[in-house]
């Protein structure tokens, strides 16, 4: 609980929470006055409780106290219609009454009297920036917004179908998001509403990139979308042959997708018009395009690794796997190094794959560890290590020099990237139906949220004690 209390001789006037009022009242006139009534010469304590009733950390609150005004800071995910003021007054009347739920959207004057005295405080309410969220879909057809502190639900959106394929991306205080139920979603990130959905005909495995104010995605129509961010109507759209759910990228204007035709596309963002389009032989089903240096990444179920040229579409190198395929292949990128894990052999279900670390400008091997597992995730760099999840149902954190493992711990992820912030590790255990938050140097477990009908959960998108993500 924070309480603030306001003696002149340990607070001043403009400390948080806590107002000193001091009543006065005139005599009365005639020949024989009476005495005059004491002032008040207490404290008035204030503190204020969320809409469950429960308590706000001492961080999560920033009061500052002018005269008769009385300005809160609380977190952007507060639910400011039905806040709980408590204030206390000895003697005096507080009017509207303490204890009782108040609309804090606009300011709420507060009058307290004692013996015909009154003093009125004006108390307003306005958001900080969001921190400390965690974001996430499940195949429960909840879209979640947990406390990445505690791991306590700030609200969740249903829908139709599942969240679980799309990474969340945030740009302009806006969460985008696709799900199976057709549908490219914007929501409120502070509160879960709705603001608007474009509908396409089929189901959405490709998450969505904005850049420029348009959103890209694809579907298993074959489509390629590019959406309005603020209004969500449709910019443009492409056809392919072939379902289309690899994440696409955008660079300098361009975006680049792979499709099950086997194809890496590259689109002019504005007008939807094909630049090239790079033939990889094999299907592209989930990978992800990445680029660096002016050169495209992307794998296929081949299990080959391609180096483009992101201007001309001509390759550069490609690197081999010996089939165990780059279907799902996310790589990511690091100080030269391109960092990548393949799954199964397409023609012999039982050869696993690795994770490889490749050097970026000619394709050669640095090293290759994790054998024989198999990742449907893809690995992701922070601080000189890789963190990834893999089908022997532990998640990993590997070197990133020497490729040499730190610390494991069993979780069951059932494919689920992981996101490192704040310290920590978030990732989905869908297996063991839980989500969970670990230390990223330990793997020690920070705590972790049930989710009982999931199976698996989207990459998290995470905002830090800074609200950076």
């Amino acid at each position: 609980m924070n309480n603030w209390h306001l003696p002149t001789s340990r607070f001043f006037l403009n400390a948080a929470f806590i107002l000193l009022i001091s009543f006065s009242a005139a005599c009365k006139k005639g020949s024989s006055p009476e005495k005059a009534p004491e002032p008040y010469n207490g404290t008035v304590t204030y503190t204020i409780h969320k809409a469950d009733g429960t308590e706000f950390d001492t961080d999560e609150l920033t009061i500052n106290t002018v005269g008769d005004s009385v300005k809160i800071l609380v977190p952007a995910t507060t639910d400011v219609t039905n806040l709980i003021p408590e204030i206390k007054a000895e003697g005096a009347t507080i009017n509207p009454n303490s204890g009782v739920k108040q609309d804090f959207s606009k300011p709420v004057t507060y009058t307290i009297t004692k013996n015909g005295a009154t003093k009125t405080y004006i108390f307003s309410v306005r958001f900080d920036k969001l921190k400390n969220v965690v974001y996430f879909g499940g195949d429960d057809k909840n879209f979640y917004a947990l406390n990445a502190k505690n791991g306590k639900l700030f609200w969740k959106y249903t829908s139709k179908g599942l969240f679980s394929y799309s990474t969340p991306v945030l740009i302009n205080g806006i969460i985008y998001t696709t799900n199976t139920d057709n549908n490219l979603y914007a929501l409120d990130p502070a509160s879960g509403a709705e603001k608007w959905k474009f509908t396409t005909t089929s189901a959405i495995i490709s998450s969505p990139v904005v850049a420029n104010g348009i959103v890209y995605f694809g579907s298993d129509a074959g489509y390629i979308y590019a959406v309005d961010a603020i209004s969500g109507t449709l910019k443009w759209k492409y056809g392919t042959d072939h379902f289309v759910e690899s994440n696409p990228v955008v660079s300098n204007g361009v975006v680049y997708i792979g499709g099950t035709d086997g194809f890496l596309y590259a689109f002019d963002g504005t007008t939807g018009n094909i630049r090239w389009k790079y033939d990889t032989g094999n299907v592209i089903l989930r990978s992800s395009a990445i680029v660096s240096n002016g050169v495209v990444f992307i794998g296929n179920r081949e299990g080959n690794l391609f180096a483009v040229n992101a201007a001309t579409g001509q390759l550069k190198w490609k690197f081999s796997t010996n089939e165990i395929s780059l279907e799902l292949a996310k790589p990511v990128i690091n100080n030269g190094v391109v960092y990548v894990a393949s799954w199964y052999s397409a023609n012999h279900s039982t050869e696993a794959g690795s994770l490889y670390a490749i050097k970026e400008s000619d394709g050669s091997q640095i090293w290759k560890g994790l054998n024989g597992q198999g990742f449907m995730s893809g690995p992701v760099y922070a601080d000189g290590k890789l963190f990834i999840n893999s089908n022997d149902g532990n998640i990993y954190v590997v070197d990133a020099i020497t490729g040499t493992p730190i610390w494991k711990k069993p979780i069951l992820s059932n494919g689920g990237i992981p996101t490192v912030s704040n310290g920590n590790v978030y990732t989905g255990g869908g297996g063991s139906h839980f989500f969970y938050t670990l230390n990223a140097n330990t793997g020690t477990e920070v705590w972790k949220f049930p989710l009982p009908n999931d199976l698996n959960v989207s990459k998290p998108l995470v905002i830090d004690s800074n609200g950076n993500y």
